[in-house]
């Protein structure tokens, strides 16, 4: 029939007739741009055959897209109206996204024709905003991604609403997946609805946030690609846009979650750089590249990082040392063998900027990892990189960071960086009532210092890092079935080998940690003693006192139980709108249960955090509060503050007492604490050969 019509078309065209033409091509749309056309996979029992006729089908359905949209072209250049052309443009969008839409990665394209209006109506809602900025040759390809990333965004809401019956998980088993989803396209989605009331409006909600977070990013790259230049990429130019990847990060906010964009730079080369919807300053304070390094003589006048200035400062110590020990050599020698002795942290650019709104956000210089270039070490390298991590554990202590879980302790060119420092100056290691770093037993110090290591979990990142897999239902055998349990995979992207003299990998999970946790030891010595330097430890006192008005993140409900709590609303079908779950969520199931962690449980305040934890889990947002250091404030989203009897000085202490509590810990009881951190090193597990890892091995053996 689609074939029959374009001919038709054609004839009036070659008649003379361009108006019959276009109401010929106008009429074609239902049919040409109909799903039904296009199969789902396994849809079958005779999957190779289905798999074929599929790809011959599909193969067909887009050459008549292709020509239906030449067609249409055609047409409205031989209209004799500008009324006219402009009637049949819509027609011709139409065309161009559907061609779009068709060459874009879906899991499923049956499903994703349930809601193809919606990604639809968020692209042409971002089309002209990204054509500004985005170089030209690659706009088609980003614009089929976004689209690809928002189908995949949506899509398992609308596989789990297929999969639950009347508000109960499962598929019946006499049920032909292939002949359900006809049924439903043939009716626009209709008994869907009816059995889902209230999936449109979260179809509406992902669409809606992925639509305002691409234009708030574009946005700010119009306004500050100037200056990533000299912030981020040593000065370099920074050109148009050729690509954004939105991660998977943990949406907060309204859906905001971190995105990687790749930008042309001089000769062509790329220049990426990471948009964090958040406040990065914490961060670029503590490992920021700020190019204002000295030579310790002027550390007290000098705004750099922490990480720059423990380099300085241990570069100092180190001169010191030296000469000391030989108070003849030249100022050559001695910063020869300084360089030579002193592995240095690795600090990288940021760019923190605040809107028009005051909300903070920032642009960080991307960390390339996981190649072998940053992952294979000989013996020197890798004592270099258990030095350098054991000196970043000392950076964790001091400044009380957690969470630095294996994603989060990248590894670039040999050496561990730190990312994602936003849960820095916690109080998840807060030690008993009455504890006084100065007079304080050793036992007291042992216990507490565990504690705040154990908190870091730089344990975890030093042998495997695991994530959480939340399983969707899939078609297959024309069923849609559902894979049991929570799935977990290997994070290996940061794993370090020992490449060893008869050129076997020894992976980091076979123990690396142990063999080194002399060097560990030494780096985190090495932190302690130059902070705890009497000649500079006020400016060191000072400089933690530059973190105030910052914001670091509280986690009041663990993100893991958010997602459960989250994922466990998909199960129930939709029925409930998004205020009526936030309500239930509110009254109900967070009262109900211990979800908050210990230290919230007997704190007056926590029912405050209840409706804005219940509203953001509604919206599928993980819960985000964050505290402004240098106050008792928690605030949610970063912006309002969360109060309770009109008080809002809830939080029990401010969070930079942490850091001036372990700088007095570094000061007066340096040895235990190396004690610990040389346990921590040498209690990291030791998992033997797994799989993956062996994978890996071949790999870079290969590379």
């Amino acid at each position: 029939m689609a074939r029959k019509k374009l001919e038709d078309a054609e004839a009036f065209l070659k008649s003379g007739d361009p108006k019959w033409a276009a109401a010929t091509l106008r009429a074609l749309e239902p049919v040409i741009c109909s799903p039904l056309l296009r199969r789902p996979p396994g849809g079958a029992p005779e999957a190779a055959a289905q798999t074929g006729l599929s790809a011959q089908m599909a193969a067909e359905q887009r050459a008549l897209l292709e020509e239906w949209q030449r067609k249409l072209k055609d047409c409205q250049s031989r209209l004799p109206t500008k009324g006219r052309r402009d009637a049949l443009q819509g027609t011709i969008d139409t065309a161009r996204y559907e061609l779009m839409l068709f060459d874009m990665p879906q899991p499923e394209p049956l499903r994703a024709a349930l809601f193809k209006a919606s990604v639809v109506k968020v692209l042409k809602a971002i089309e002209l905003p990204l054509t500004s900025v985005v170089e030209p040759d690659q706009q088609a390809a980003v614009f089929v991604k976004l689209a690809g990333i928002l189908t995949k965004q949506i899509d398992p809401l609308v596989a789990m609403a297929l999969y639950c019956q009347d508000g109960q998980p499962g598929w019946p088993a006499d049920k032909s997946y292939a002949a359900h989803m006809e049924e439903l396209l043939r009716k626009n989605g209709r008994p869907l609805s009816d059995r889902a009331p209230r999936l449109q409006e979260r179809i509406d909600l992902e669409a809606d946030n992925f639509q305002a977070s691409i234009l708030e990013v574009l946005g700010r790259v119009k306004a500050d690609r100037e200056d990533m230049g000299p912030a981020l990429f040593g000065g370099a130019a920074v050109g148009a846009l050729t690509d954004i990847a939105v991660t998977d990060s943990d949406p907060h906010n309204g859906g905001r979650r971190v995105m990687i964009l790749t930008f042309k730079g001089p000769d062509g080369r790329p220049l990426k750089a990471v948009h964090k919807p958040r406040d990065v300053r914490v961060d670029a304070r503590i490992v920021g590249r700020t190019g204002q390094q000295s030579n310790g003589a002027s550390l007290s006048e000098r705004a750099t990082s922490l990480s720059e200035r423990a380099n300085d400062l241990m570069m100092a110590a180190e001169r010191r040392r030296l000469l000391q020990k030989d108070p003849q050599a030249g100022e050559q020698q001695v910063e020869s063998q300084v360089a030579q002795n002193i592995t240095l942290l690795p600090t990288y650019g940021f760019l923190a900027r605040q809107d028009a709104q005051d909300s903070h956000y920032g642009w960080v210089e991307f960390v390339e990892h996981g190649r072998p270039q940053d992952c294979v070490l000989d013996r020197p390298a890798a004592e270099a990189f258990y030095r350098c991590a054991g000196q970043l554990a000392g950076l964790a202590f001091l400044c009380g960071i957690e969470d630095l879980h294996h994603g989060n302790l990248l590894v670039r060119d040999g050496l561990p960086v730190l990312t994602d420092l936003e849960i820095a100056f916690g109080s998840k290691a807060e030690p008993p009532a009455g504890f006084d770093p100065v007079t304080a037993s050793d036992d007291e110090v042992k216990s507490y210092a565990k504690r705040q290591l154990d908190k870091t979990l730089l344990s975890m990142a030093l042998s495997r890092g695991m994530e959480k897999q939340y399983n969707v239902p899939v078609a297959q055998h024309d069923r849609l079935d559902f894979p049991s349990g929570v799935q977990t995979s290997t994070v290996t992207d940061n794993f370090v080998f020992l490449k060893k003299e008869n050129g076997e990998l020894q992976a980091q999970t076979e123990g690396l940690a142990h063999e080194f946790a002399g060097s560990f030891g030494e780096g985190f010595q090495r932190i302690c003693d130059a902070f705890s330097n009497p000649a500079f430890r006020e400016a060191n006192e000072a400089f933690l006192e530059g973190f105030a008005d910052m914001d670091v993140r509280f986690h009041a409900l663990a993100t893991p139980d958010q997602l459960n709590l989250r994922y466990n609303a998909m199960l129930q079908g939709y029925r409930h709108s998004i205020n009526e779950e936030a309500t239930q969520l509110a009254s109900g199931t967070l009262r109900k249960n211990d979800h908050f962690g210990s230290r919230l449980l007997d704190a007056p305040w926590q029912e405050a955090l209840i409706p804005d934890v219940a509203h953001d889990l509604a919206r599928r947002d993980v819960a985000y509060f964050t505290q402004r250091l240098g106050t008792r404030e928690l605030m949610h989203n970063g912006r309002t503050p969360v109060s309770h009897n009109d008080n809002t000085a809830l939080l029990p202490h401010d969070g930079l007492e942490v850091a001036r509590r372990n700088l007095r810990l570094m000061i007066h009881h340096r040895a235990i604490l190396r004690e610990q951190a040389v346990a921590l090193a040498w209690n990291t597990p030791s998992l033997g050969q797994l799989p993956d890892m062996e994978e890996l091995k071949k790999r870079y053996k290969n590379a």
